[in-house]
C-alpha cells in the first residue's frame, strides 16, 4: 500500500515487491501472498513475469481460493507468451486435485502436455494417484501421455499407482465355453497366444495382483474364456473385463477340443461387439510359431474390429534384449497373415514388470470406454463452473474472516510436540522442573532403578 504513492523508479519498487512476496512465502503466509498480488495488480505497481511462478505456487497452496486468482495470472501469461509460468501447470493441478476439481485438472495437465515442459517423476505420480482416488481414469492416462511427451520415464511407483488406479476392483465373473456361455456385454480385452506363452501371468501383472489369474507351468491349463470383471462394483465408471484365453497349439489336451477352441475364437471375434482391443503374445525367445501364424491370419480373416496389439513376453529370459531378427520375424509374419506391418509391437516382463506402462497404453481403449469423453466445449463448461464455484468458496471464506492458517496449527503442534519431548528427556535424564516462589526450577529426581542403582 504503502509503495503505491512512492516516488521510485520501477527497478526500485520491483525488487521491494519482490522481497515482500517471498519473504510471505518463505513464512509459508499464503492468504497475504494472494492479497498482496492482487494489490499490486489493482494499483499499477511491476509485478516482474519471474515471479510468477512463485506466486502461483504460493497460491495454489493458499486455503484462501488462491486457486481462482491463480489461474487468472497464468492465463495472463499465456496470453502475454511468457514462459516461466510453464511449471506451473502440475502444481495448480495438484491443488485442483486437492479440492475436488476434476475438470480443471484434466485441463491444466492437457496444456502440461501440450507445453511439452517437464516436472519431476514424483510429481506426475501424486498426480496419477489422486486422479485415480477421484475416479477420473481419463486423468491418469492424460498425466501418461505428459510423461512421454517430456521425456521422463516411469519408475516403479508410477506403475504401481496406475495398476491401482485403472484396477480398483477385480473379481473373477466366470468361464466361458461358447458364446452362449459368455457374460454380460462389457467393454472388454483379451489375452490370447500358444499355452503357457505368459497371459496369465501379464493379467496378473497389470491387475497388480499375484494370483488373479492361475498361472501353471503346464501348458494348456487354462482351458476356458477366464472372465474378470475390473471395478464392477464402482459407481464412477471404467467398467470393463479382461479376458484370458485358452492357449493354442501346444496343449496337452485332445484334438477335439482344440478344434472347439478355435471355432469358439473365431464366432468370438466376429461377433463379440464389445471386444476393444486383443493382445497376441509371443515368446520373446522364439518368435512366431505355426500356431502364432494361424491366430493371426484368424485375426485378419474375420475382419475383427478391435485393435491388434502382439506383446512379446519373458524378455527377463533373455536379459530384456529382444534380438532384432525376432523383431523382423513378427513383422514379415504380420504381413504374411494379411495384418499390418504397423501393428505395435510390445516388450514386456511379468517378472520385472517391464512393459507394463506400454501395455496400459492399449488396454486404455478397453478402460475408458465406459468413460464418457469430453468435448473441448464440455470441458471448458465445466472448467468454468468449477472456477467459478471455487470463486464463491474463496468470498465465503473472506466473509467468514478466512480460513485457519494451516502454518500456525503446524506451528503450535510442533512446539507442544518439541515441549512435550522436552519434558520426556528431562524425566529420562533425572531431571524435573518445579514451581518455587513464582520460578520453576530444575530438581534432581530420585532414580526408579532400585535401591542399589542411580544414588547420588
Amino acid at each position: 500500500e504503502d509503495l503505491k504513492g512512492m516516488e521510485a523508479s520501477k527497478d526500485a519498487r520491483e525488487e521491494v515487491v519482490e522481497a515482500v512476496l517471498r519473504g510471505l512465502v518463505k513464512m509459508q503466509r499464503f492468504d497475504l501472498v494472494e492479497q498482496s498480488w492482487v494489490a499490486c495488480a489493482e494499483g499499477g505497481l511491476p509485478t516482474p513475469p519471474h515471479l510468477a511462478t512463485v506466486v502461483v505456487k504460493a497460491m495454489c497452496r493458499s486455503q484462501s481460493g488462491g486457486l481462482v486468482t491463480a489461474m487468472g495470472i497464468v492465463s495472463e501469461l499465456e496470453v502475454q507468451g511468457i514462459g516461466e509460468w510453464k511449471e506451473v501447470y502440475p502444481v495448480a493441478a495438484q491443488a485442483a486435485l486437492r479440492t475436488g476439481r476434476v475438470s480443471l485438472a484434466r485441463d491444466l495437465v492437457i496444456r502440461l502436455k501440450g507445453s511439452r515442459d517437464s516436472a519431476p517423476v514424483t510429481t506426475y505420480n501424486y498426480l496419477i494417484k489422486q486422479f485415480g482416488k477421484a475416479g477420473s481414469l481419463q486423468g491418469v492416462f492424460l498425466v501418461l501421455d505428459a510423461m512421454k511427451e517430456a521425456g521422463v520415464e516411469a519408475d516403479a511407483e508410477t506403475l504401481e499407482f496406475l495398476s491401482n488406479a485403472a484396477v480398483r476392483q477385480i473379481e473373477f465373473v466366470k468361464g466361458a465355453v461358447s458364446v452362449d456361455t459368455l457374460p454380460d456385454p462389457l467393454p472388454e480385452a483379451c489375452f490370447a497366444g500358444r499355452s503357457n506363452v505368459g497371459k496369465s501371468s501379464l493379467v496378473n501383472m497389470l491387475s497388480n495382483r499375484k494370483k488373479l489369474a492361475f498361472s501353471s507351468k503346464t501348458p494348456g491349463k487354462t482351458q476356458q474364456f477366464n472372465y474378470f470383471v475390473v471395478n464392477g462394483q464402482d459407481d464412477v465408471g471404467n467398467k470393463f473385463h479382461l479376458v484370458d484365453l485358452p492357449g493354442v497349439g501346444y496343449a496337452k489336451v485332445p484334438v477335439a477340443v482344440r478344434r472347439e477352441w478355435v471355432g469358439f475364437l473365431t464366432s468370438y471375434l466376429t461377433q463379440r461387439e464389445s471386444l476393444k482391443v486383443l493382445f497376441h503374445l509371443v515368446d520373446s525367445r522364439h518368435g512366431p510359431q505355426k500356431d502364432d501364424l494361424e491366430l493371426m491370419k484368424l485375426y485378419a480373416e474375420t475382419k475383427c474390429s478391435a485393435a491388434f496389439v502382439v506383446v512379446l513376453t519373458k524378455i527377463d529370459k533373455i536379459d530384456g534384449k529382444v534380438r532384432q531378427s525376432i523383431v523382423d520375424g513378427v513383422r514379415d509374419a504380420l504381413v504374411e497373415c494379411g495384418c499390418s506391418r504397423d501393428t505395435p509391437i510390445l516388450q514386456t516382463s511379468a517378472e520385472t514388470k517391464r512393459g507394463r506402462d506400454e501395455v496400459w497404453n492399449y488396454l486404455k481403449l478397453a478402460a475408458l470406454a465406459s468413460e464418457q469423453e469430453e468435448t473441448d466445449d464440455e470441458r471448458r463448461n465445466q472448467v468454468e463452473e468449477e472456477l467459478r464455484q471455487a470463486a464463491v468458496e474463496a468470498e465465503a471464506n473472506r466473509v467468514a474472516g478466512g480460513p485457519k492458517r494451516a502454518s500456525s496449527k503446524r506451528a503450535a503442534g510442533g512446539a507442544k510436540k518439541a515441549d512435550k519431548k522436552k519434558g520426556k528427556g528431562a524425566i529420562k535424564s533425572g531431571i524435573r522442573r518445579e514451581p518455587f516462589n513464582g520460578q520453576e526450577l530444575y530438581v534432581k529426581a530420585k532414580s526408579k532403578r532400585g535401591p542399589n542403582q542411580g544414588k547420588g
